[in-house]
């Protein structure tokens, strides 16, 4: 996209545009450009994008057509908070123009783009309008450029994470890390400096070589001092300069030059401010994407939670979570469980899952297979950190990928070891799971364990719960496992609880477990009284709450529940016609 701006910024500086219009004019079409690859799909992308400017006494008009499938255009508009990826190229888009239209059509659609201009300059004698062809075709080749940086900046991270035992040097690490953000952006220098407790001020770590290092900034300076990394720290949001937003003289990152654009993100992990990172380009009409700005949140994040483990190691500080790697962890934790459970005729669903102090990588997880049945899963991955959320998450995919499997639960975790065994071996890490498929139609339950604690299953008649137990071990212990199924008859009323050793370990003030006679009473009771899963989960967790009183738990808690309806009949029906 870079050639088609540069190509579309010399037509109308040679038409006598003023340079504050070119560079807003500029930035709209980065930005329409970045928005029709994004809705392109790999047939789409072969289809040639248009742009076409046409200049009148005081306005300019931008076209931009495609062939994509197109989206609606927002009527409102305001800046995206900072830890949502979509929606700043619109805005930025927005801000640049006075007027805009988005046409949707069979055969292709056209953004018209409208902004007021003040007068025009006489263009040079020699001036000559830019070729229409040429910029499709500049802009073609930046559109491969660019998905080619997003798959290069992936990379980079992985390569970056690899050598996080390795390198000892937080400089150099910094410095290798946000130089390759240079190479796959369109920014030009860097500056990464760290919040210091003790000082209460922001000092540089490693700045772009060829600049000169900023000043040191305290963040609790009264005096006339203006700075874009203070205001970033104190608000909590990104901030801009350029595209007539210059940067004051007084500001600290004006040392890296007169008439610089770029953005100021301040890190946080929790409530703690750890650093700020500032990328710039040397030109106020040159700016980031939105793919450049994604792709620096990214970087920015990874980096400054390498940066703040260091500085944590260096002070002796050897809590075996810090804060940010306890955020990370407990989003990605959080991710895992489904935001809505299947919804079945005659079946309900519940789920809960709560994360310690220490953050681990337990999970569960409900799977609709069409209308032949429903996996459950819970799992809990050994270990603390964002290696065990990982590892869950790379579990939770590989389950979700092979859905041929997932009426064999035996299978099913046979085939999840062989994936992960080479992983967990080097990590020195396994993984408990249990699996459990529900068959409505077979009236049968078929349930496999990877050395988690058992399931229960208990219905009205029944005189107490009884154990889905399997003797496999956990996965990643062998290469070669298989694992085992067993089966149970699926009896109209049955009530089913799945759910990690952080329950049945839970301590209270006195240091008694809450133990498995409690969940086992507590199951009993649903099945007899024929509690809803929903109303059964809560009075799970509200006895838990109440026996753990302020104790801190050492481990994730995680349940998950099935309760069917005792009425056969429309138990069955309401399945099969089940959405």
């Amino acid at each position: 996209m870079k050639h088609a701006t540069l190509a579309l910024r010399e037509f109308l500086t040679a038409q006598g545009v003023n340079h504050e219009d070119t560079a807003a004019l500029e930035m709209a079409v980065t930005e329409a450009l970045n928005n029709a690859t994004l809705h392109s799909n790999a047939s789409q992308a072969a289809q040639p994008l248009g742009l076409e400017a046409v200049l009148t006494p005081g306005r300019a008009q931008l076209q931009i057509a495609d062939h994509t499938s197109g989206f609606e255009l927002p009527q409102e508009f305001a800046l995206p908070a900072d830890d949502q990826i979509h929606g700043r190229g619109l805005f930025m888009m927005r801000s640049a123009v006075d007027e805009w239209d988005y046409l949707r059509g069979s055969n292709g659609n056209r953004l018209v783009l409208v902004r007021n201009i003040k007068k025009l300059t006489p263009p040079p004698s020699d001036a000559a309008p830019s070729s229409e062809l040429a910029a499709a075709e500049a802009t073609l080749e930046s559109m491969t450029e660019e998905l080619s940086s997003c798959y290069e900046s992936l990379s980079a991270i992985y390569c970056f994470s690899q050598e996080l035992g390795r390198v000892q040097d937080t400089r150099e690490f910094a410095g290798q890390v946000l130089g390759h953000l240079l190479r796959i952006t369109s920014a030009e220098w860097f500056c990464c400096r760290l919040y210091d407790r003790d000082s209460g001020s922001l000092k540089t770590l490693v700045h772009a070589k060829g600049t000169k290092e900023p000043v040191e900034v305290a963040l609790s300076d009264d005096t006339s001092l203006e700075s874009l990394e203070v205001t970033a720290a104190k608000t909590r949001r990104d901030q801009w300069f350029g595209f007539g937003k210059p940067l004051s003289e007084s500001d600290p990152l004006a040392s890296f030059g007169s008439g610089e654009s770029g953005l100021v993100h301040a890190c946080f992990l929790e409530d703690e401010l750890a650093g700020v990172i500032t990328v710039g380009t040397n030109g106020p009409e040159t700016g980031l994407s939105s793919g450049d700005m994604n792709i620096f949140h990214t970087f920015a994040d990874f980096l400054m939670i390498h940066l703040i483990n260091r500085r944590y190691q260096e002070d002796a500080m050897r809590a075996r979570l810090l804060e940010g790697e306890l955020e990370i962890a407990t989003q990605i934790q959080r991710s895992l469980s489904p935001s809505r459970l299947p919804e079945l005729g005659g079946c309900g669903l519940a789920g809960w899952c709560r994360s310690a102090r220490k953050v681990g990588g337990d999970f569960f997880d409900a799977l609709r297979d069409g209308d032949k049945g429903l996996l459950l899963v819970v799992a809990d991955v050994m270990g603390k950190g964002i290696p065990a959320a990982l590892f869950a998450v790379v579990l939770r995919s590989v389950i979700r990928a092979v859905p041929q499997l997932w009426d064999s639960p035996g299978k099913l975790m046979t085939h999840a070891n062989r994936v992960l065994y080479r992983d967990l071996d080097k990590n020195e890490r396994f993984i408990t799971a249990q699996l459990v498929y529900v068959s409505p139609q077979e009236r049968v339950i078929t349930h496999a364990s990877a050395g988690h604690w058992p399931a229960l299953a208990c219905a009205p008649e029944s005189d107490s719960p009884k154990l889905l137990e399997n003797d496999d071990p956990p996965l990643g212990l062998a290469p070669d496992l298989e694992f085992e199924e067993r089966s149970e008859p699926l009896t109209p009323g049955i009530r089913l609880a799945m759910h990690t050793d952080g329950i049945v370990d839970a301590l209270n003030p006195n240091g008694e477990r809450f133990g498995s006679d409690r969940i086992y009473r507590w199951l009993e009771n649903g099945a007899h009284e024929q509690i809803r899963a929903d109303h059964l989960c809560d009075q799970l967790v509200s006895a838990l709450k109440a026996f753990e009183g302020d104790v801190d738990q050492s481990d994730d808690q995680t349940t998950l529940l099935l309760a069917f309806e005792p009425d056969s009949k429309a138990q069955w029906g309401a399945w099969d016609s089940a959405d």
